[in-house]
């Protein structure tokens, strides 16, 4: 990956599941407009009838590119969107809902892609998705700097980081382990040294996370470890 992306790719990604295509407006060789993105930020923040909220998501992770959102910043004009606070709504609603609750999971008939999957794996591909779109969100610079400038989202990742990492599970945990990444390691251009140092010491500071963060590199230091003797 970081190969790829150094080689000038900052849309590749990984994911437990195939690329939804059929839910994409326009063609992948295309950067979605304006428009098509600021349409599924909006249907974050309110999803339209008889749409789960959790198909909204996994239309805004195929419409909206990996490295983040195309068009991220407010232009200038009397009747122009406030992109910064879509942003923000967006990631907030995404940190306020939950699959791991009962009442949260969809039944396998809502969504054609769960059917025939337990009700653990749809909760996994569920916070997969969940923090694949919060990845996308935080690429950008309003998501950036939202981590400690708005109230509630640093304490509510923090608890979503470490209930995601509870789960042992690989595609969840590389999920949960690139959005952590993307708010250390600024995304967007003209990033700010000062917000980036922000993001690095909250982190950093977590006694709970980075317990996790040592238990998972153990965990996986053992279980992938070489069986033949090293000449």
């Amino acid at each position: 990956l970081d190969g790829v992306r150094a080689s000038g790719n900052q849309c590749v990604s990984v994911r437990s599941t195939k690329s939804r295509r059929s839910l994409r407006i326009q063609p992948t060789s295309v950067p979605s407009s304006e428009e098509i993105e600021s349409m599924h930020l909006r249907f974050l923040r309110q999803p339209p009838e008889d749409i789960s909220f959790w198909e909204v998501v996994e239309r805004f992770n195929a419409n909206v590119a990996y490295s983040g959102l195309v068009h991220a910043v407010s232009q200038d004009g009397i009747f122009t969107e406030n992109k910064e606070r879509l942003i923000k709504d967006a990631l907030i609603v995404l940190l306020s809902r939950c699959p791991s609750t009962p009442r949260s999971v969809p039944s396998s008939g809502d969504f054609v892609y769960w059917k025939g999957l337990s009700d653990r794996e749809i909760r996994l591909q569920l916070e997969e998705g969940r923090f694949q779109a919060i990845r996308r969100l935080v690429a950008s610079k309003a998501g950036f700097e939202a981590f400690t400038q708005l109230p509630g989202v640093r304490e509510n990742l923090g608890r979503a980081v470490v209930a995601a990492l509870a789960q042992n599970d690989d595609a969840l945990t590389h999920a949960v382990i690139d959005a952590v990444n993307t708010l250390m390691q600024p995304m967007h251009e003209s990033p700010d040294l000062r917000q980036e140092q922000l993001n690095k010491a909250s982190i950093m500071s977590s006694a709970s996370f980075m317990r996790q963060l040592v238990n998972l590199f153990t965990l996986h230091t053992v279980s992938y470890a070489c069986p033949f003797p090293i000449a």
